[in-house]
């Protein structure tokens, strides 16, 4: 009994772990396509493996450094070992988006999903062509 009372408090502390090191990963994509979209860059497709390439493998220029298991699969995957999914917002915001530690997307429900998005340009940072 007493080893299950050990046990229990271990197993929330991961699971606490878990979901702040997805937020992390999940702010730090969004901050790394903003300033790749800064650079210049242009993000066309919201495909995964498509912004891993440009973000991580094609781009010296963002200091995005994805934990091992995304290094290993090439594309970015969340704490839980599920694939990060891609949108865009109404206003043109890229969201990164995590199923969270169910694994189940719901959009439209507020589970446990978790998600970033770009942030919106300020005046300072348009430039005018």
């Amino acid at each position: 009994m007493k080893k299950l009372i050990y046990i229990a408090p271990i197993l929330l502390l991961a699971g606490c772990a878990a979901k702040k090191e997805t937020q992390s990963q999940v702010s730090t994509i969004t901050f790394a396509i903003a300033d790749y979209q800064q650079s210049g860059g242009k993000i066309t497709n919201l495909e995964n493996e498509e912004i891993y390439q440009q973000l991580v493998v094609e781009s010296a220029r963002v200091k995005y450094k994805p934990y091992e298991r995304s290094k290993s699969e090439g594309i970015f995957i969340d704490a839980w070992g599920s694939p990060i999914r891609f949108f865009k917002s109404d206003q043109n915001q890229i969201i990164a988006w995590s199923a969270g530690k169910d694994g189940i997307f719901e959009p439209q429900k507020s589970g446990d999903d978790i998600f970033g998005m770009t942030p919106l340009p300020t005046k300072e940072s348009i430039k005018a062509e």
